[in-house]
């Protein structure tokens, strides 16, 4: 859950999870990784359209 993991990010043993730098970067990747995601399925999805039979 994500107490577990917050707790387990606290390295330095100061009670902080991370700092704001950390969760800034943190937040930008997880944004990048959703936008690779969003501009990779419009490919799947046709690939998968092509070939299915198609229906009437």
């Amino acid at each position: 859950d994500l107490t577990s993991a917050l707790a387990a990010s606290d390295t330095s043993g100061s009670g902080v999870s991370m700092s704001a730098g950390d969760f800034v970067r943190w937040c930008r990747q997880v944004l990048d990784l959703a936008d690779q995601v969003r501009n990779a399925a419009p490919n799947v999805v046709n690939s998968a359209f092509r070939g299915c039979p198609q229906r009437r």
